[in-house]
């Protein structure tokens, strides 16, 4: 017996209209994302202080391959908290459409169809903090290939990197002005994207993203309370 399918137009118009109805499926989407990068984190920071300070707790849990050996996931990490932050952002901004504009009744998908965090955020009125912007850039490039794939589509994708330097006098004396710099106030942090993305997610930087997550949230309820 042939079996048979509903139409793939009609479902997906149906959903449209729901996603489109229940803004808060685009925030459930968030969170799922959000607590799945951070069950993540925990376990990194684990995994981490096993390696270095090995204790039974992990293994008693997964197997030693998994528990010791040299497998990070931040780049996965950083993917999760992008989709996270893709779905918050693109729910703020239905909902403040929804607030200016009855007449929509669907999705409005050229409206949201992004996945820059920095373009998304200036389309739900969202105004970024410096760290923000620097941490949401490279959570774009962890978006689209970083957190993928070992490498993008082309160059225009890559993360910024600072030169190498001739001799390792010429880096130390690079280092050390960074560092003054830094301290003077002429530059917001001494590391660049490369130095970010080849390493785990440090304080600022989970920091950074749990703020801004509550923020995100708590401005999706306000414009949404209904939902």
């Amino acid at each position: 017996m042939k079996t048979e399918y509903d139409s793939k137009e009609e479902m997906f118009d149906f959903e449209m209209v729901i996603c489109w109805k229940h803004l808060r499926l685009w925030k459930n989407e968030a969170l799922n994302l959000f607590y799945s990068a951070a069950v993540l984190y925990e376990f990194e920071t684990k995994k981490s202080a096993e390696i270095f300070s090995p204790i039974k707790s992990l293994h008693e849990h997964f197997s030693e391959d998994i528990a010791t050996r040299c497998y990070f996931n931040y780049r996965t990490q950083r993917m999760l908290w992008a989709y996270g932050f893709e779905n918050i952002l693109k729910g703020i901004i239905m909902a403040r459409i929804k607030v200016k504009d009855d007449s929509v009744t669907e999705v409005p998908i050229e409206q949201i169809k992004s996945h820059s965090l920095l373009k998304l955020s200036t389309k739900a009125e969202e105004r970024l903090s410096e760290p923000e912007t620097f941490y949401l850039g490279i959570l774009e490039k962890c978006s689209v290939w970083a957190g993928r794939y070992p490498l993008p589509l082309s160059a225009n994708g890559m993360y910024q990197s600072r030169k190498a330097m001739r001799s390792s006098e010429e880096l130390s004396l690079r280092t050390s002005q960074r560092i003054q710099d830094y301290h003077d106030g002429k530059i917001p942090r001494i590391f660049c994207e490369s130095d970010v993305i080849r390493g785990g997610i440090g304080y600022e930087e989970y920091e950074t993203y749990t703020a801004l997550k509550a923020r995100l949230i708590t401005t999706f309820d306000t414009i949404n309370p209904e939902d």
